[in-house]
This record gives structure tokens, C-alpha cells and sequence, in this order.
């Protein structure tokens, strides 16, 4: 089995709101709509393997992801792609620094 070195990653500590004085991005009215719910996941990168490799999986064994330590995160709405952003420290958690909308 191959040994693979893990490194921590120290995130950028996110910036306070903006104030109410800042204006949105988007200007709509949303009141038919607002109240539907909707899923929004973040996309760090994606891992390809085998069926054999993904049965294979222990605890502890770390995949290695097809993209960049800096690269930009992928927002999907409902499965779709509406933004990127940068991963940023919240407290103890983390956080998307929104850098372009689709």
C-alpha cells in the first residue's frame, strides 16, 4: 500500500459581513418564489475509481482530488452550477468567499 504524506491546511480567516448599506448582487422579487426551498453544495473536487478501489475504502485512507490546493470551489444549486468561490475559516467552520457568479 502506498504511503501518502498529509499535509494541514491553514484557511484565510473570512472577513466580517458586509454592512446594510452594501447593495445585493441580485435586485428581484422573489416574493412568489422565496419561500421554496433549495439545496446548495459546495465542490471541492472529484476523485475517479474503480468499483474494485471504492469497496476497498478504509478508514483513514485519503483520496487525492483532481483539483489544485488554491483551486476555486464549485457552488451547485439544485445540481447546477451558479458560482465559485474560496475556502475561508468561519470560527470553526468553514466558510465560501464568493469570487464569480454564473
Amino acid at each position: 500500500m502506498d504511503t501518502t504524506t498529509v499535509h494541514a491546511i491553514e484557511f484565510p480567516e473570512a472577513l466580517p459581513l458586509p454592512s446594510a448599506s452594501d447593495a445585493p448582487v441580485v435586485v428581484k422579487d422573489l416574493s412568489l418564489v422565496g419561500h421554496l426551498p433549495v439545496s446548495l453544495s459546495a465542490v471541492v473536487g472529484t476523485v475517479s475509481m474503480t468499483i474494485d478501489h471504492l469497496f476497498a475504502l478504509r478508514e483513514g485512507e485519503v483520496l487525492t482530488m483532481n483539483e489544485d490546493l488554491n483551486a476555486p470551489v464549485t457552488l451547485l444549486l439544485n445540481g447546477k452550477a451558479v458560482a465559485r468561490g474560496e475556502l475561508v475559516a468561519v470560527d470553526e467552520c468553514f466558510g465560501i468567499r464568493i469570487t464569480e457568479l454564473s
